[in-house]
């Protein structure tokens, strides 16, 4: 894992280059989500990516593949929240990813995935985005924030897809937890070399 330089420095340097990435014109899309996620998964005091990979979140994912509609899926799926006592950012946004992935048949795991990360991005980004309009040409007013915004949850889908789910995501909240931190890794564009 590396050396940390101190309590304080990963966190302030990850989020300050998340930051610059997103503002500065010269920045790619990609280049972007890449550092957002690198700031995400190494913040020292953050839980997000954990919840994600929760056995609840799982358990969201298999509520989605049962074939039922969407009401019934947002019913069982708040249920089993609401029993659990996990209540979390995460929670909601695979609720949501639940419902969402239900309209979706022919590929209900990547649905719930490519939502339950886009989401995810979406509201950590959200946070201070709003803060850099009239900042830079990027977001010179609140429709170029938003095209923006949306053209990053694009990407980070366009990343997933080249993420495979392993077999037995769908059963195993073991196996769940280790595609999540995949997925995580390949956001922040760090190559997994390890076994």
């Amino acid at each position: 894992m590396g050396t940390s330089i101190s309590h304080r420095s990963p966190k302030t340097l990850n989020w300050r280059a998340a930051v610059t990435s997103y503002t500065s014109e010269n920045i790619s899309l990609s280049r972007a989500v890449e550092e957002v996620w690198k700031a995400i998964k190494y913040q020292p005091d953050s839980n997000l990516v954990e919840e994600m990979g929760s056995p609840i979140v799982a358990k969201c994912l298999q509520i989605s593949l049962l074939g039922i509609s969407p009401e019934q899926a947002a019913v069982d799926v708040s249920r089993i929240i609401a029993l659990s006592g996990r209540s979390s950012i995460a929670t909601d946004i695979a609720r949501r990813a639940a419902i969402y992935s239900t309209r979706n048949p022919k590929d209900r795991i990547n649905s719930f995935v490519q939502y339950l990360f886009s989401k995810a991005f979406d509201y950590l980004v959200s946070r201070d985005l709003s803060g850099y309009i009239g900042y830079s040409k990027r977001f010179r007013n609140v429709s170029a924030s938003i095209k923006y915004k949306n053209a990053m949850q694009e990407e980070v889908k366009k990343i997933i897809i080249n993420v495979s789910p392993p077999e037995g995501v769908e059963k195993e909240a073991e196996i769940w937890s280790k595609y999540v931190d995949e997925v995580t890794l390949a956001l922040a564009g760090v190559e997994r070399n390890e076994t």
